[in-house]
């Protein structure tokens, strides 16, 4: 499930408003640059993308673009006359065939960390993988998880986009509802389902910056910026100040973690590098 919204974004065909880090960079700054996004963008990933320009003491301008209504239509206009020039959604093989991607998760892997959505009046034994096997989960057709899941022995129901998922799973067409954890205020609309609260399923996946792949120079200034801001600790502010609350209600330190394997996720990922990840055990 991609509901996150560094994901899709739910883009408002809102006219994002004009940052300029000009002010904030003291002296010694290079002229501001453009950087198109898709409108409606999130204020986290702006605030990091902006983080990670002030870090090379680069000015920039973030101009919106509108009627950029999927993921993939945001790849492909990558660097294109009336595209857009930075993009930041799930990585998999393919996207980072259409885009050049900064090895970097700016959500630090928090995507890859699915809470267990069941009926309240169906108590399911989740101990291990193994266990879970058993039940049958829910995906809707176009969510990359299809794969993932099917990829690991699960039995995979698929419902069509304009669905209700939750409705679906209280009427007993599927067990297992992965609801990735930004999502995770949708439930309470159904007081009849509930979230595992002692397991958490987990894969490796990542959120990037994704820029055109001739876009060379705006790639390695991007991929410095980023570097320099998990290392003096800006990345981890940020994510906290913007989502502080839903980390301390994951609690991952007090979950049994279910770890899935990702066949989506490219063998780029920096999974080596512990300070880019979200530890499990805070």
């Amino acid at each position: 499930m991609y509901r996150f919204k560094l994901g899709c974004w739910c883009l408002l065909w809102l006219l994002v408003p004009t940052v300029s880090m000009a002010s904030e960079l003291g002296e010694h700054v290079e002229n501001p640059v453009i950087i198109r996004v898709s409108a409606g963008a999130n204020e986290y990933a702006l605030a990091v993308l902006q983080a990670a320009f002030s870090s090379q003491r680069q000015a920039v301008v973030f101009q919106a673009v509108q009627n950029i209504p999927t993921q993939d239509r945001a790849m492909r206009l990558l660097g294109k006359r009336d595209g857009i020039d930075v993009f930041w959604a799930v990585t998999s093989k393919e996207r980072e065939k259409l885009g050049k991607a900064v090895l970097i998760p700016i959500e630090k892997g928090l995507i890859g960390y699915r809470y267990i959505v069941t009926r309240k009046n169906q108590p399911l034994a989740l101990r291990d993988l193994m266990a879970l096997r058993k039940y049958s989960v829910g995906l809707r057709e176009d969510w990359p998880d299809q794969e993932v899941f099917s990829a690991n022995g699960f039995d995979v129901f698929s419902f069509a986009k304009d669905a209700d998922e939750f409705e679906m799973l209280d009427s007993g067409r599927f067990d297992i509802l992965p609801l990735d954890i930004f999502s995770k205020d949708l439930i309470t609309a159904h007081p009849q389902l509930q979230i595992a609260p002692h397991t958490i399923i987990y894969y490796p996946s990542a959120v990037y910056f994704f820029v055109a792949n001739e876009a060379s120079a705006l790639h390695q200034m991007l991929s410095k910026g980023m570097e320099q801001i998990v290392q003096n600790g800006t990345l981890d502010s940020l994510l906290n100040a913007h989502y502080g609350v839903l980390l301390t209600e994951l609690a991952l330190a007090e979950k049994v973690k279910i770890n899935l394997t990702n066949p989506l996720l490219p063998a780029t990922a920096p999974l080596w590098r512990k300070e880019m990840w979200q530890s499990s055990t805070h």
